[in-house]
């Protein structure tokens, strides 16, 4: 849930802060570059969040537009200018380029020997970019998702963060009922790539943005989408295959991920996970990248959780406790949670609810064993091994977290 929870005070006395001129570009550099510790892995992320964001939003204008009255189910209600671009505005969707295609594409093309970079690109067929939130896009901290309940963005940063990773500018192109524009994003500035006149003599149309500047599109019969895009470091190519790897694999919209070899010859990889078994609470899957229990929030997964940090000691077990942002702290990039008290408190409860609910599960499927079968399965669950079966995965690594006191005896 992403809806953003503004307070704003008033005085009556005092005046309002301004930015100063002279200061607009450090500023710019600070939200836009700086902000991110480790841009590789906030690139990535908040691309791709935003692509499933965008994804989910046309799946529920779908929804909304054959029944309006739904609206609360995915929206809620504030007030203040915050929030002016976030409401559902059925003028916005035209269902003749409204795709239903659900997978988010990344492409990693590999560059030849004599190139210096390699790219990276990712593309949604969601509801595409166009009108007063085309120009919105361009500016620091714009949204028009606060008030969604489905959707993962809230602060308007994510969308810049390919420019953290050291690049000059990243390109953007989309398509929007009807009209596809094509932009490279500098920290300061916009270039528009469409000019009024086509190679072949034709011309094209224009919108123009509220500060005076025209913008040429195409015209376009596509489905709605967005793609960005920027050069990578070459050396970097393990780092961003991490990346990706590493936080995205819960993630329930299927991800296209394809390394595109300067040849020309593709590998698709495959790396989402095989969920086993979930509830509200957590995600058991059959993977191989995290071999201990992690957290995972808004789908996004945080890495390990600190047990220490608990006071508990260290658990295992391939399972993931799922938290909302509200009830944890990360820093303001989302790049990693912060283990205060607020933190340790909610993971704590969460994970005391989780050992007794496996305890249940584990003592519900030992007690249907005759003794033979009973200590074949308990043999199997100690030596974590278990068997090919979902039930003895699920069973075995729910003793794994645990620490194998709930076998009943």
């Amino acid at each position: 849930m992403s809806v953003l929870n503004q307070e704003i005070t008033e005085s009556s006395s005092g005046f309002k802060k301004e930015i100063d001129e002279a200061g607009v570009s450090l500023l710019l550099d600070t939200v836009q570059i700086y902000i991110y510790q480790y841009p590789v892995k906030s690139s990535t992320r908040e691309s791709v969040s935003n692509a499933i964001d965008s994804i989910t939003e046309r799946n529920i204008a779908k929804i909304l537009l054959n029944d309006p009255s739904r609206v609360g189910e995915f929206y809620v209600e504030r007030e203040g200018a915050i929030y002016k671009d976030s409401r559902f505005d059925p003028t916005y969707y035209n269902p003749k380029f409204m795709s239903s295609d659900d997978t988010v594409y990344i492409t990693y093309t590999k560059t030849g020997p004599t190139e210096l970079r390699d790219r990276i690109t990712i593309k949604d067929n969601g509801v595409g970019l166009g009108e007063s939130r085309l120009e919105g896009y361009m500016k620091i901290s714009y949204s028009s998702k606060r008030l969604s309940t489905k959707t993962l963005g809230t602060f308007g940063l994510g969308c810049k963060s390919p420019l953290a990773t050291g690049v000059d500018c990243y390109s953007m192109k989309t398509s929007h009922n009807g009209k596809e524009f094509s932009f490279l994003i500098y920290k300061d500035k916009i270039d528009n790539c469409y000019s009024k006149w086509n190679p072949d003599g034709t011309l094209n149309e224009s919108i123009t943005f509220s500060n005076g500047y025209k913008v040429y599109y195409k015209k376009s019969t596509k489905p709605n989408y967005v793609e960005v895009s920027w050069d990578v470091k070459k050396h970097q190519y393990n780092d961003y295959i991490d990346a990706i790897k590493s936080q995205l694999l819960y993630f329930r919209n299927p991800i296209d991920f394809q390394i595109k070899e300067s040849n020309g010859y593709s590998n698709k990889v495959e790396f989402q996970a095989n969920i086993l078994h979930e509830t509200e609470d957590y995600i058991l899957a059959d993977q191989r990248y995290y071999s201990r229990p992690h957290l995972i929030i808004n789908g996004v997964c945080y890495g390990f959780i600190e047990f220490r940090e608990l006071e508990l000691d260290q658990k295992y077990g391939h399972i993931g406790l799922k938290m909302n942002m509200e009830d944890v702290t990360v820093t303001p990039s989302r790049e990693s949670c912060v283990w205060d008290t607020k933190t340790k408190d909610a993971i704590l409860k969460k994970y005391e609810g989780l050992a007794n609910s496996a305890e249940g599960i584990i003592n519900q499927a030992l007690n249907k064993l005759d003794f033979i079968g009973w200590i074949k399965t308990c043999l199997s669950i100690v030596s974590l091994n278990g068997s090919d079966t979902k039930e003895m995965k699920i069973i075995s690594q729910l003793a794994a977290l645990t620490g194998f006191s709930s076998l009943a005896i």
